[in-house]
């Protein structure tokens, strides 16, 4: 599965070089207003969250950390894509994985995974991006 992480970040690569900083920040009304960094910025965010979450087997995306530099600095967003690559090359494991269903009230819970399942989500959720 690395191999399909090192594509899609290699064909977003590609995507960033060939904007210009202001392209890449602009909000774009066919992505609900958002701007391509935005969005690069939430595909990295869970792709570090995974590898944050890795040593001590939680996972927990809602509470990754937000790096507005990543979506207005295009060198920053390659560079960390490409540390990624290096960092996802981990075996399987069994994680657990941290989540809160509504805003409103504190409807945790926790459910058992694994680092590819894990792996597989954010694969899948970068091409839905």
């Amino acid at each position: 599965m690395i191999s399909t992480v090192s594509n899609l970040f290699s064909q977003l690569d590609e995507l960033i070089k060939s904007l210009t900083t202001e392209q890449y920040s602009r909000s774009v009304p066919l992505l609900q207003h958002a701007s391509i960094g935005q969005h690069l910025r939430h595909i990295i965010e869970l792709y570090q969250e995974l590898v944050n979450g890795y040593p001590s087997g939680i996972v927990d995306y809602e509470k990754r950390k937000r790096n507005l530099l990543l979506e207005t600095d295009k060198e920053i967003a390659l560079q960390e894509m490409s540390r990624l690559i290096q960092q996802l090359k981990l075996p399987c494991k069994s994680l657990q994985l941290n989540t809160n269903l509504s805003a409103e009230n504190n409807d945790s819970f926790s459910i058992s995974t694994t680092f590819q399942r894990e792996l597989l989500y954010n694969i899948e959720h970068t091409i839905h991006h």
